[in-house]
């Protein structure tokens, strides 16, 4: 990873976002440009656990330190068998506490991104799910307990599959919002104001019509969130730059 030391710190008040696939080759290399590839080293990875899950396959899962003492835990979705939140209990390993939490659930999970969205110290859980019915659910993190509550703060799409789910700052404005990337359907971003989101993704330039099923944000260093997303089924990918 390579650090800027002059990077831009501007606020963002309202941000535009505008499609650089076509030129997504040069953009790559003018982000590279200041790298010194040098201070790249290969990791390595080994394992340290037995195998978690005898049957069934996980589609998702996301650490944050659920219990604030101070090591990760881990929540892990599947497809069609009830959800995980595994509590990290140090040398002691980590102890399956979904039930008692009241976060179990048995749809097709196919994204987790933890976030404090109400900025209470706690991080908070959204899921993304596939099927007819509501496709989202934000899990609001109590301490021990978790609540749904994303009707109450205008979070609901009704129908489609949700393959990305990530929280980011967009407007600088020191809450987060949220952007879903959607496999069949147009992407949404999420605007928080006042505790309440609304979809912006059709007037800031973001609401994508292509198989999404992958984003990630980042600073190019002019002080402005970009974002990259992937697409599927032989859709270009997309580069979206901030200004």
């Amino acid at each position: 990873m390579c650090k800027d030391e002059n990077r831009s710190q501007k606020t963002r008040s309202a941000t535009q976002f505008m499609s650089w696939q076509m030129f997504a080759g040069l953009a790559f290399v003018a982000l590279l440009g200041g790298c010194d590839r040098t201070d790249f080293r290969p990791v390595r990875f080994s394992p340290v656990s037995e195998e978690l899950f005898g049957e069934g396959g996980a589609l998702t899962d996301a650490w944050a330190d659920v219990d604030l003492d101070g090591d990760p835990d881990r929540f892990v979705g599947f497809n069609g068998t009830p959800s995980r939140l595994y509590r990290n209990d140090g040398i002691d390993g980590f102890v399956d506490i979904a039930s008692e939490a009241g976060l179990t659930t048995q749809r097709s999970v196919r994204t987790s991104a933890w976030g404090d969205f109400d900025s209470d110290g706690d991080p908070d859980l959204l899921l993304g799910y596939s099927g007819e019915e509501s496709v989202i659910a934000l899990w609001k993190n109590n301490g021990a307990t978790f609540t749904e509550v994303s009707e109450m703060v205008g979070l609901r799409i009704v129908s489609g599959a949700t393959r990305q789910a990530a929280w980011v700052d967009v407007d600088a404005d020191g809450d987060l919002d949220l952007f879903l990337a959607m496999r069949d359907g147009p992407n949404h971003l999420f605007i928080q104001t006042a505790g309440k989101f609304e979809n912006e993704a059709h007037n800031l330039g973001l609401d994508d019509t292509r198989r999404t099923v992958g984003a990630l944000w980042f600073d190019d260093g002019d002080g402005w969130l970009d974002v990259i997303v992937s697409n599927m089924n032989g859709d270009a990918n997309g580069l979206y730059l901030g200004s």
